[in-house]
């Protein structure tokens, strides 16, 4: 007799969660860790499996993120984008296990903030219209049910900058959609509101970090960051500035140290800003020396290599050879034709300044249909050599590898 599978759809699971309460940290046995991995797998694959209506499925999900939040010059304020997305998901949507859910968004409202830090009063400065998903169907999975949203906010000089981008996930490739606005203080211009393009702002946003204040996201459901954090790095105390409804659920005990720190980018910031700071330095000392410009950025990207900022280049050297080469050191015959057509440009300038560390160029030589010289010398440095010996009509040469 067969069952009615409509009635055998499982019955809802409640997993509870276990906290150690040392550092604020979760703590998991192996035992306990199977069971809610297999649970949560249960739960939202076998109704399908058993044939549950589409309808048993359908829920209607109320997400609101923050995003890129960055400090005013005299951190006095904090600038940040909210997306605030309402739209209804239909079938589980489990990546490798079920096919994709489908997602009917019907509102997704980006707003720029401005919060003063010390009062937390918020203003708004710019409500965008919904963006180009609002209103429409898309085939998606869990951990990105709504997509995923790039936001960027950056100051340049005394203006705002802020760029957000939208995909739909269609096929063969997705649809993306770009807003981008200069706000001036007190009006925006550039308008560009939702137009097909993009991401264009990339790299870490420096205005995060003001001296020792940071702030930063904390990672929240479907690609919305739950909360923004500010960072103190004097002291190492953090406190949230603002959550959402969905931050409690994410972190009932409190958001975890160890969460906050791995978002802070201060480390790469302050090392950028050395590099840059370090960069224009050494040049500035070498133009008031009289360096002609073009000569003094070579140099001082080779001072920048020499002092650690930037990877040293691979380099080579060339020594007369009076006699016969070392032992185990292959002779290579470059013709002063292969010279002419700028085939090896690096070991001609070698030559020409011997014992003189010259910058070898960026991968394989050249190669040329009527000589052979350029495989066979790639295939032997390939080959892991750091020495060998070039015969031209000026003699012969040891080129020495040096990384």
């Amino acid at each position: 007799m067969l069952r009615d599978t409509k009635k055998f759809c499982p019955p809802r699971i409640t997993v509870f969660r276990f906290f150690s309460g040392q550092n604020r940290l979760i703590r998991y046995s192996s035992s306990v860790m199977l069971f809610r991995r297999t649970a949560a797998a249960l739960i939202v694959i076998l109704p399908a499996l058993f044939g549950c209506s589409e309808a048993g499925l359908s829920q209607k999900e109320h997400i609101t993120g923050y995003f890129s939040p960055i400090l005013s010059e005299d951190a006095r304020y904090v600038y940040y984008v909210s997306r605030d997305t309402v739209g209804r998901v239909n079938g589980p949507g489990v990546e490798f296990f079920t096919p994709p859910a489908k997602v009917r968004i019907d509102a997704d409202r980006f707003v720029l903030h401005r919060m003063e830090l010390a009062t937390r009063k918020d203003e708004v400065l710019a409500a965008l219209p919904d963006s180009p998903l609002a209103a429409g169907n898309i085939d998606t999975y869990r951990s990105r049910i709504f997509t995923c949203a790039s936001v960027h906010l950056r100051f340049a000089g005394d203006k705002l900058e802020y760029e957000m981008v939208v995909s739909s996930p269609t096929q063969p490739s997705s649809i993306r959609w770009r807003a981008w606005r200069i706000w001036t203080g007190t009006e925006f211009t550039g308008s560009s509101v939702w137009v097909g393009g993009h991401k264009q702002f990339m790299g870490i946003t420096e205005d995060q970090l003001r001296g020792d204040l940071e702030v930063v996201t904390i990672p929240g459901p479907e690609c919305f960051p739950s909360a923004i954090v500010t960072i103190d790095h004097a002291t190492g105390e953090f406190s949230p500035l603002l959550a959402s409804a969905h931050f409690e659920d994410e972190y009932p005990d409190g958001v975890p140290s160890a969460v906050v720190f791995a978002a802070s980018r201060r480390n790469e910031i302050n090392r950028a800003r050395e590099i840059r700071s370090t960069h224009a330095e050494i040049l500035q000392g070498l133009l008031a020396g009289g360096m002609p410009e073009g000569e003094a950025m070579l140099e001082t990207n080779r001072e920048m290599s020499r002092r650690g900022y930037y990877s040293k280049p691979t380099m080579i050297v060339a020594s007369p050879i009076e006699g016969d080469p070392p032992p185990n050191v292959r002779i290579f015959e470059i013709s002063s034709a292969e010279f002419r057509f700028g085939m090896f440009s690096d070991i001609r300038k070698a030559i020409a300044s011997p014992r003189t560390e010259i910058e070898k160029s960026i991968g394989g030589y050249v190669k040329h249909e009527d000589y052979e010289t350029s495989p066979r010398l790639n295939e032997w440095i390939d080959s892991g050599a750091t020495q060998f010996a070039i015969k031209t009509e000026s003699g012969m040469w040891l080129l020495e590898i040096r990384k």
